[in-house]
């Protein structure tokens, strides 16, 4: 039995979503009816970090209690934001998952994150894609 088969197997015992080596990078303005299901689509992911226009609902508190780290910036269009967050959120691990429609009201396909996909978005990196 391989590691991966051994930490799926373990995770199914246990009930709980085995995590991958990378940070997840979600973008928010007033997204409390939505965070909670985006955040599930990443739970198995070790850093998950909400980039938030300054809601004024309870996104904040519902990231927090999935365990996502807070941060707020203005949003200044789509690629100010995302720039802003590479060069100024210190993410967990080099490895950053992002695209240009991650928002809380969109999900990740069921399956990713299970060590079939690897991403790398750092600016030296060359890109990456899931």
């Amino acid at each position: 039995m391989s590691a991966r088969q051994e930490l799926s197997k373990g995770a199914e015992m246990n009930n709980a979503t085995p995590k991958v080596n990378c940070s997840v990078f979600v973008q928010t303005l007033d997204e409390e009816a939505n965070i909670a299901a985006c955040l599930e689509c990443f739970k198995w992911c070790d850093d998950i970090v909400v980039l938030d226009s300054f809601s004024s609902d309870r996104t904040e508190e519902i990231s927090r209690a999935h365990g996502a780290r807070w941060v707020q910036h203005k949003y200044a269009g789509r690629a100010a934001h995302q720039n802003w967050a590479m060069e100024n959120i210190t993410f967990k691990h080099p490895w950053v998952y992002y695209n240009l429609h991650t928002d809380a009201d969109e999900r990740v396909p069921a399956g990713t994150g299970r060590g079939d996909h690897a991403f790398d978005l750092r600016p030296d990196a060359g890109g990456g894609r899931l």
